[in-house]
């Protein structure tokens, strides 16, 4: 008869319990929801406010000019707006996610601890039970693990009364809503798993514990799955997704519900030594027959590239003032292609010849620590200085045996800002295409700042006739401080000479603004009124600290500048090195 009175007071803790996590669930809930209401009204405020300053500047032109708004202007205002409006909606959903992500995971972390807790109060009410039947005695290992219970149920008590205080554990933007169980991952004795697989904790620390797998392709990873993960994302077959580990978490990772550190520990041990001794095969459906592959439901492998397929897909004439993805190995970063003589439809103030990519003399480049210059080009030289770019050379026009061999004088946008970049030769065979509108770019390091460059500095320079450009800055150079790109040799920067290793030279050029005293101020109607004076040939209005060049584009794009995706403070330099040594080479 003293068995169920024992358990009486088991009861009523679970039941108290049960009852704090409802309170804290629901408090949650009131949170989220006040914070999606709030970040709902924040969006529609910013999109009105866009839609309203198109409305200002198309305003203040149509009342600059006294006539109708010339169609080119109409077209590049109507441009900027909407990929504003595209990249404040990409935000808003990217932090509406986020949101949604991180209250997920904080309920199902108080279920966890709740769940613990009930375990934790069975145990101890059954050793309770068993003692008074006198099936333990104090030496006995029963009475070890039972001591050891509580002590950690006295940290589950802590845990849960501080829970709703505490931050989400780990990247909640890479918490995947796949989950599993601990029991499918690891086996019973009725039922053991198709394929085994090594658990992993991430972060270090967080008490989230996953293992990762690509249903997609029927990829299982070995004794280092994130590693493996990584790799397989960095495929084609995903896209050459970033090799972080918070993307292979985000993308193949499922979360191992009612797993601890122990049993992960107990689980790694046996699948390793199975891996180790054979007993266990990692599993890749890459590796089948295509018979096979369609046996177990897997679509056909693209096809081997050879090098026919490899030369298709090669960019021989990418279009001037846009931007591809230029790659060397790993790293990537967009690169806008520069046109051969004037740059400033690129938002860069003179010609290709200004840059400093072949201003030096043959003979002393190599001293200079200026690379060769690309054999694809006939060069305009005078006293064996060269000038400028002629003509595609013998076997490099269109059509020539060499024509997938040319190079492309381009703006890497290596770094957030964009006063800092480089200019360089890429390959054909480097480039790749770069859409603003597909959110798989926005993985490729600096992909905010290039889309702003391309924004606010060649967008609007779409609108205005060369001529017209011309003569502005012919009229504005006497009359306005200049804050405009300027071009320098790399020697001359010593700053650029620590980022790569010694000996090594860099092949872009590093370009730097002149230095300016002057606040910038910007306006809509500041804004409009440059725009129309563009479009008409006026005399343009003065404009602190800018040349009628930066009056295109704010020299620094407003706003509190986003942190860069998928980049480390050390990949700017690593970038440049690897443009040393692998892009015009």
């Amino acid at each position: 008869m003293t068995a169920p009175l024992s358990l009486l007071p088991t009861t009523r803790q679970v039941e108290a319990k049960n009852a704090d996590l409802r309170e804290l669930v629901t408090q949650l809930h009131r949170q989220y929801d006040a914070q999606e209401r709030l970040a709902n009204a924040a969006f529609v405020e910013a999109s009105q406010a866009i839609t309203a300053n198109f409305d200002k500047q198309r305003a203040d032109i149509v009342a600059q000019l006294g006539t109708a708004i010339p169609e080119a202007v109409e077209t590049a205002l109507r441009q900027k707006r909407d990929l504003e409006l595209e990249a404040l909606e990409r935000r808003h959903q990217e932090q509406a996610d986020a949101r949604k992500r991180s209250f997920d995971e904080r309920v199902q972390r108080h279920m966890d601890e709740v769940y613990s807790y009930i375990n934790a109060l069975a145990t101890s009410a059954t050793k309770e039970l068993l003692d008074q039947h006198g099936e333990s005695n104090g030496g006995s290992p029963a009475s070890v693990s039972s001591r050891v219970k509580r002590a950690k149920l006295d940290e589950v008590n802590d845990g849960i009364s501080k829970a709703a205080d505490l931050p989400s554990q780990g990247d909640l933007a890479n918490a995947p809503q796949r989950t599993v169980t601990f029991e499918e991952v690891y086996g019973a004795p009725d039922k053991q798993p198709q394929h085994r697989h090594v658990i992993v904790q991430y972060p270090s620390g967080s008490g989230k514990f996953y293992i990762l797998r690509c249903d997609e392709h029927g990829v299982h990873f070995g004794e280092h799955p994130l590693r493996g993960a990584a790799k397989h994302l960095a495929s084609a077959q995903h896209g050459n997704m970033t090799k972080a580990h918070a993307t292979a978490i985000a993308t193949l990772g499922h979360l191992v519900v009612g797993c601890t550190e122990a049993l992960a520990d107990k689980n790694n041990r046996e699948v390793i030594e199975g891996f180790k001794n054979g007993s266990l095969k990692i599993f890749n459906a890459n590796n089948l027959s295509m018979a096979k592959r369609a046996e177990l439901g897997f679509g056909p492998l693209d096809p081997p590239s050879s090098q026919k397929t490899k030369q298709s897909a090669i960019i021989t004439n990418p279009a001037t003032c846009t931007f591809y993805v230029g790659s060397v190995g790993e790293l990537k970063c967009p690169v806008l292609i520069l046109p051969w003589g004037d740059t400033l439809p690129a938002g860069i103030q003179g010609t290709l010849a200004d840059t400093g990519l072949f201003r030096e003399p043959a003979d002393d480049r190599k001293q200079q620590g200026i690379p060769k210059l690309p054999k694809c080009y006939r060069y305009d030289e005078e006293g064996g200085r060269v000038k400028g770019i002629l003509g595609w050379a013998k076997g490099y026009e269109a059509g020539g045996p060499l024509e997938k061999k040319r190079e492309f004088p381009v703006l890497c946008a290596d770094d957030d800002d964009y006063r800092k970049w480089t200019v360089g030769w890429v390959k054909a065979a480097h480039l790749s295409p770069l859409d603003f509108g597909d959110p798989a770019s926005r993985n490729i390091p600096f992909y905010k700042a290039a889309r702003d460059y391309f924004v606010t500095r060649v967008l609007r320079q779409r609108a205005v006739p060369k001529q017209q450009s011309h003569d502005r800055l012919r009229e504005g150079a006497s009359s306005h401080a200049t804050e405009d790109i300027v071009m320098k040799d790399a020697a001359a920067v010593p700053n650029n000479a620590s980022e790569s290793s010694p000996g090594r030279v860099s092949k872009c050029v590093p370009i730097m603004p002149k230095p300016s005293s002057t606040p910038v101020s910007v306006s809509p109607a500041t804004d409009a009124r440059l725009i129309a004076t563009q479009a008409l040939n006026l005399k343009t209005p003065s404009r602190s600290a800018f040349t009628p060049i930066n009056a295109a584009g704010d020299a620094e794009p407003s706003g509190p500048r986003a942190p860069v995706q998928a980049m480390n403070p050390t990949r700017g330099p690593a970038l440049r090195q690897a443009w040393a040594e692998g892009i015009g080479v």
